[in-house]
């Protein structure tokens, strides 16, 4: 199964998003608070997946993706954010995420994840399609 390295600076979302993943059988490799510590782990463990947060401390998610993508292109990212936002959203793409997906819909980031277990494309009822076309809704 897929090991997922989850960065968030907010314990109870990590705690929840951790509990939904094991609970789904999914190999939960490891946590990071902020950006910079979502690199250095992602050089660690080499996750199949990191989902990020988009505001973190230290380095946003931004800067981390861009930095997990030089060393491990293949690595799938999945923007998590509370900013559900077209600009945000294009922002990850050019930074290499496969998925966005807003806080606000946080049954999606399962629907995410899976989707791109399975090799599928991510996009979902609410995931933000990462085009150059805001999704609507």
């Amino acid at each position: 199964m897929a090991c997922i390295l989850l960065a968030d600076d907010s314990k109870a979302i990590r705690d929840t998003l951790r509990q939904i993943f094991l609970e789904e059988g999914f190999a939960f490799c490891v946590e990071a608070v902020n950006g910079k510590e979502a690199v250095e782990e992602a050089k660690r463990v080499r996750p199949d997946i990191v989902v990020l947060a988009y505001r973190m401390p230290e380095m946003n998610g931004l800067q981390a993706a861009y930095a997990i993508r030089q060393f491990a292109p293949a690595t799938k990212i999945i923007f998590y954010s509370a900013v559900d936002s077209p600009e945000i959203a294009a922002a990850a793409r050019v930074m290499g995420a496969n998925a966005f997906v807003s806080k606000a819909a946080p049954g999606e980031i399962l629907l995410a994840v899976r989707r791109l277990v399975d090799g599928q494309n991510p996009i979902g009822v609410r995931i933000a399609p990462l085009s150059d076309k805001p999704s609507k809704k």
